[in-house]
């Protein structure tokens, strides 16, 4: 059950957009924002996340280096790509990065609250087996309602 949300992007209109969204989802979830590289065990320790959103492109540290940083670390949360880009390299190498899942940021603000409620509903308590329902002999794809 998902209760704390990291969301590492650094364009704060998303924080207002995606926090908004979730509390209509659930509103008993908590968001927290990280938007520039900083100490990431503090930033866990702090916020504990049950799911973690990654943008990727992001100016000082993009969020492969992010997702990097927190596979090195041992940190086994689910984490979910979220950016704009649907280039098959960089769902590629997010998958192979350790990323759960791959979540292009939705056109409009309807389908990201659907989007949520389907993240919300999926049993996350085990990230590889959500993985390879989207990751399979090579086959890497978007997360898709």
């Amino acid at each position: 059950m998902v209760k704390n949300i990291l969301l590492i992007d650094d364009d704060p209109d998303e924080l207002m957009i995606f926090e908004e969204a979730v509390n209509l989802v659930d509103s008993s979830v908590k968001v927290q924002m990280v938007s520039q590289p900083v100490d990431l065990q503090d930033c866990v320790s702090h916020s504990k996340p049950d799911l973690v959103f990654l943008d990727i492109n992001m100016n000082k540290l993009n969020g492969f280096g992010w997702l990097d940083l927190i596979r090195f670390r041992g940190y086994r949360f689910p984490v979910v790509m979220y950016s704009n880009s649907s280039d098959k390299h960089d769902i590629e190498r997010a998958y192979r990065g350790g990323a759960t899942i791959y979540l292009t940021k939705p056109v409009n603000f309807s389908v990201l609250v659907k989007c949520l409620e389907s993240l919300f509903s999926m049993d996350l308590n085990d990230p590889k087996q959500v993985q390879e329902k989207y990751s399979s002999n090579g086959n890497f794809k978007i997360f898709e309602l």
